[in-house]
């Protein structure tokens, strides 16, 4: 299994409206091969910050999507993330 999770910073008034425009990318990801789960969420603490935590079974899956359409993670230039294989 492949683990990627993520933040990205939005400016804090255009954070739901961000989230909104991410709904058709997550449902598409979510059906994808090899896609155990996608959740992109605002976060409880800071305004602007959004998380990203998404689950592949494999890296050849991830790969896959990544070839069709950029995954959420990798969508934003100034996303931190972290890849981990568990």
């Amino acid at each position: 299994m492949v683990i990627v999770a993520g933040k990205v910073y939005v400016t804090p008034e255009h954070r739901e409206e961000h989230l909104a425009s991410l709904t058709d990318l997550i449902g598409r990801a979510r059906a994808a091969p090899g896609c155990l789960d996608l959740v992109i969420a605002a976060d409880p603490l800071e305004p602007g910050r959004v998380n990203i935590m998404e689950q592949w079974e494999s890296e050849e899956h991830l790969a896959e999507w990544a070839s069709g359409g950029e995954p959420a993670a990798t969508r934003h230039r100034d996303a931190r993330r972290r890849r981990r294989e568990a």
